[in-house]
């Protein structure tokens, strides 16, 4: 469990916390150059979502959709997908 007042994660052999190196491993940010102070990935999420789902929900935020939408469009798989199709 992250320890708020130290920044870490306590571990039987010790504590851990979050580096930059972290950062630029797995989100792949740079650590030494100019920051991001803004958003570098746009998307139509209509389009993706149609291209997805089949469906266009009626709100979306920020690439969020209501798991309401969801269940109320998705409520039901048809017997005949594929497997993959389900997952």
């Amino acid at each position: 469990m992250w320890r708020p007042k130290t920044h870490t994660f306590p571990f039987s052999c010790g504590e851990c916390t979050i580096t930059l190196e972290d950062v630029h491993l797995q989100l792949g940010l740079l650590v030494d150059r100019s920051v991001v102070i803004k958003s570098i990935q746009f998307a139509d999420w209509g389009a993706v979502c149609l291209n997805l789902l089949g469906a266009i929900p009626e709100t979306i935020y920020g690439g969020r959709i209501e798991m309401a939408w969801t269940r109320k469009n998705f409520a039901e798989l048809v017997e005949d997908l594929a497997e993959a199709q389900r997952k």
